[in-house]
């Protein structure tokens, strides 16, 4: 005799095998679906609050028309500057960068985050080119 199964089946068994499986598509559909979208929902903010403590996020803004001077990167030595400036903000990206101007009114070609930015209150006493 051959090992195989009988894979021949009646109407009934199959009829019963449909409709336990409607019941299970249901079952997903009205119950375990809603159930995920809370799940995600919840996790998204979880998400999104660790992601926000791990990296420098802020809601503050420099308003347009602030003084500001821009880090200098890179290897410095102990007489160069740390800031270099002065520049005016006269816009921002839609990503959150600035977008500055230098003394004489030309715009850079560049843009700035806040953490490259120093903001300097309005002083008469700057020079124009404090480099």
């Amino acid at each position: 005799m051959l090992p195989f199964a009988d894979w021949t089946s009646n109407d009934v068994d199959e009829t019963n095998a449909i409709v336990k499986r409607s019941e299970e598509i249901k079952n997903l559909i009205e119950v375990t679906r809603e159930s995920a979208i809370s799940n995600i929902k919840k996790n998204q903010n979880k998400q999104v609050i660790n992601q926000n403590r791990a990296s420098n996020v802020t809601t503050e803004i420099i308003p347009i028309g602030s003084t500001v001077f821009i880090k200098s990167e890179g290897l410095l030595t102990k007489l160069e500057p740390r800031f270099k400036g002065p520049y005016k903000i006269v816009g921002f990206t839609k990503r959150g960068n600035y977008l500055v101007t230098n003394a004489l009114g030309e715009k850079l070609v560049d843009s700035f985050p806040i953490q490259k930015l120093e903001v300097v209150e309005e002083n008469d006493t700057l020079t124009p080119f404090s480099f």
